[in-house]
C-alpha cells in the first residue's frame, strides 16, 4: 500500500510537479520560477491563478491547462489512495473504481451505499469486498450482502460448467459464503 500525502513544502510541491511534466518542461520551469515560487503547485492550482507562463520555453496556455488537469487527476488518485486504502484497497483497485466512478466522491458515495457494487469491477470479487464491508460495519444479514452471495455463488457454480441449481445447494453455498446460519 502506498501512503501518499499531499505537497505541503516547497520541495514536495516541485517534486509533485515533476512527476506531472516531461524533464524538459520541468527544468523550464524550474529555471523560470524555482526560486520565486515557493509553493509552485497551490499557485497553479488557486482558482484566480495570476502565473506568468511567457517566462517558461515553449508552454503555452494549451500545456498549462493539460498540467492543471494532470495536477487535479493525480492529486484525487493519491486522495483516493489515502481514503479507499483505510479498507485494505490496493493502489491498483482505487484506481480501477476511479475510472469506473470518475471521482473520488462519487466513489464514496457507492461504497457507502452498497459496497457490494465493487463487484462489478475487474478485481472485486464478493470475498474481497465482503471484507471491506465488514469493516464499514455493514450487517452480516444485510440485504445487499446476500444478494451478491447468491450471484456470486450462481456465477461459481456456472463457471463449474453448471447450468441449474437446486434452491437447497444455492443455499447452501450462500451460507458456505456468507457464514451465516439460515433455517433451511
Amino acid at each position: 500500500q502506498i501512503d501518499f500525502k499531499l505537497p505541503e513544502t516547497k520541495e514536495e510541491q516541485w517534486a509533485f510537479l515533476q512527476l506531472c511534466l516531461t524533464e524538459k518542461q520541468y527544468e523550464n520551469f524550474y529555471d523560470a520560477y524555482f526560486n520565486k515560487e515557493d509553493m509552485i503547485i497551490d499557485k497553479l492550482t488557486e482558482e484566480k491563478m495570476d502565473f506568468d507562463i511567457s517566462k517558461i520555453r515553449r508552454f503555452g496556455e494549451v500545456n498549462l491547462s493539460a498540467l492543471i488537469k494532470r495536477i487535479h487527476e493525480k492529486m484525487e488518485i493519491g486522495l483516493a489512495i489515502i481514503e479507499l486504502g483505510k479498507y485494505k484497497i490496493s493502489e491498483t483497485q482505487t484506481r480501477a473504481i476511479l475510472k469506473k466512478y470518475k471521482t473520488l466522491e462519487k466513489s464514496l458515495e457507492i461504497i457507502h451505499e452498497n459496497v457490494y457494487q465493487l463487484t462489478n469491477i475487474d478485481g472485486f470479487g464478493f470475498k474481497k469486498v465482503d471484507k471491506i464491508a465488514m469493516e464499514l460495519g455493514v450487517k452480516k444479514e444485510s440485504e445487499f450482502r446476500i444478494e451478491s452471495a447468491i450471484s456470486f455463488s450462481l456465477a461459481e457454480f456456472e463457471s463449474n460448467g453448471h447450468t441449474k441449481i437446486q434452491e437447497k445447494k444455492l443455499l447452501n453455498l450462500v451460507i458456505m459464503q456468507t457464514k451465516l446460519f439460515i433455517d433451511i
